[in-house]
């Protein structure tokens, strides 16, 4: 076992959980030869020395301490912490009794671990060197306890291993798994530490416009780091068993019991909390229409304007919710390693009166603007719903004009094409008389070879003229009074006939 020299030792706690086959004798006979020695390694946190916010050594790369001494340790370094904390509390107590419930609900093989001795370590410094951020190291401490908290649901029964499943060939392999997760794990956190220097160098530079500008400038590769912190930070969880939540206040849930029907307000806290809104928040339509679901859902028989008044109360107080945790979430996460020094104690407006004032002035003036520019926003938004308004009369007279116009046109069309229609008519009626005359002369030309008695509607005179007085020429055909003249190139049934006869077409024959 390699020692460490006697500067080292009153800065680093000898711990090793490498070394399992070792005789805890050897360790116990070290304790005893050197009992103010170890005194003095036990709690170095009793001497105010500064610990680092990070791990600077993987905790299972030192020496071996048993697990029964280090859950003491702890539980002796969480009673100090409490006591600490108890009279910075007295206005809330009820912290630490939920401090002490996940305490008692935490891993005991956590609770055992050199890991939560190095958390609760750093949480007690921090709260001895800064009194006025004491609640934000008992909540960063609940959070890791969170983390860690026993699962509720285990395994009914385990079955014991027999003497022939019981081997030592199992026990050294499952030694050797833990063995290789702990140097994975150590690999893992030594890695964190080099990207969180590597970031915070990069956030100490000054770049130009042309840096700015360039395809990979500095803030790209410190958004690539962040993103490789980040799978690491999981690959640790999972290897470790716990939870990735870390305790932002984005991550926390926002009950909702507003209206007075129970499935509203489960559909509306379940959809209000899901990982889609906490990156995009929801509009009015995404509230009514979870509203809409479950009221189809579960038939509460809404009428329409009862959920139309409920998505908007829904709306507003999820809207306002959402963006106090959202706010909550920035002012606690703001900021970079370079505003780590800073106390609230140390502003320079406290001691400087004039300085306050204006700050105080500034603030009013920038809230005084900030509501006359949505002022005057919102008076144009309802200027130009006004003129649209307004519009929508003349538009609709303007369209009643164009309408009776076209009726119009289309009726004088309609009327022009019955003009033509009828005027058709009456060619076709014009050229259907003149093909049946022509149909007569071809059959008086066939009759005339025959002998046909004169007594089928043909009236015999002896005076032609006589007959032609008496029987005008527009009478002829008296089946058509408004008979063209036959055109050129016709040959007329009258003058096929014989000079002294005239025929006679009668319409009842």
């Amino acid at each position: 076992m390699a020692v460490a020299p006697a500067s080292m030792a009153d800065k680093i706690i000898v711990l090793d959980e490498d070394d399992e086959e070792e005789s805890p004798q050897a360790s116990f006979s070290a304790s005893k030869s050197t009992p103010k020695h170890q005194a003095k390694n036990v709690s170095p946190l009793k001497a105010q020395q500064p610990v680092p916010t990070h791990i600077t050594q993987s905790p299972f790369a030192t020496a071996k301490k048993t697990s029964q001494v280090l859950q003491a340790e702890n539980q002796k370094l969480f009673t100090e912490f409490v006591e600490h904390c108890t009279p910075l509390t007295e206005d809330c107590p009820e912290v630490l009794t939920f401090l002490q419930t996940k305490h008692s609900k935490a891993c005991p093989v956590f609770l055992s671990s050199v890991e939560f001795r190095n958390t609760l370590g750093r949480c007690l410094t921090r709260a001895q060197a800064n009194r006025s951020k004491t609640f934000v190291y008992i909540n960063e401490l609940c959070t890791v306890l969170r983390q860690y908290a026993v699962k509720r649901r285990q395994d009914l029964s385990k079955v014991e291993p027999g003497p022939s499943t019981s081997t030592e060939a199992d026990q050294e392999e499952e030694r050797k798994a833990k063995r290789a997760s702990r140097k994975q794990i150590a690999y893992l956190e030594n890695l964190l530490k080099v990207y969180n220097d590597e970031i915070c160098r990069l956030q100490q530079a000054e770049l130009s416009l042309d840096d700015l500008e360039a395809e990979d400038s500095l803030y790209i590769q410190e958004h690539k780091l962040k993103r490789k912190m980040m799978k690491i930070y999981e690959k640790l969880c999972e290897l470790k068993g716990c939870s990735t939540l870390t305790g932002r206040a984005i991550e926390q849930r926002i009950p909702y019991k507003a209206t007075r029907y129970p499935e509203i307000n489960r559909r509306i806290e379940r959809f209000i909390n899901s990982p889609e809104v906490r990156s995009n928040p929801p509009d009015y339509q995404d509230v009514r229409q979870q509203v809409l679901r479950a009221n189809d859902r579960h038939s509460l028989c809404l009428s329409r304007k009862q959920l139309n008044q409920i998505a908007q109360e829904a709306f507003r107080e999820t809207g306002s919710r959402i963006q106090e945790r959202r706010h909550l979430d920035l002012v606690y996460n703001f900021g970079s390693h370079l505003t780590d020094a800073y106390k609230p104690a140390t502003d320079p407006a406290l001691s400087d009166q004039s300085l306050l004032r204006k700050l105080r002035s500034n603030r009013e003036v920038a809230l005084t603007r900030l509501e006359e520019v949505i002022t005057k926003y919102a008076v144009k938004q309802e200027d130009t719903e006004e003129q649209e308004r307004s519009r929508r009369p003349q538009k609709d007279g303007k369209n009643k004009e164009v309408k009776e116009e076209l009726h119009l046109s289309l009726l004088g069309s309609c009327h022009r094409v019955r003009g033509r229609v009828h005027s058709l008519s009456q060619a076709v009626t014009c050229v259907t008389f003149l093909k049946l005359i022509e149909t007569l002369n071809s059959l008086w030309f066939v009759l005339s070879e025959v002998d046909i008695p004169l007594d089928m509607g043909v009236v015999s005179c002896n005076s032609p003229e006589s007959a032609r007085a008496e029987t005008p020429t527009q009478d002829v055909v008296s089946s058509s009074q408004s008979t063209p003249p036959p055109k050129k190139n016709k040959v007329n049934v009258a003058t096929q006939c014989d000079p002294d006869e005239i025929i006679v077409l009668s319409d009842s024959e």
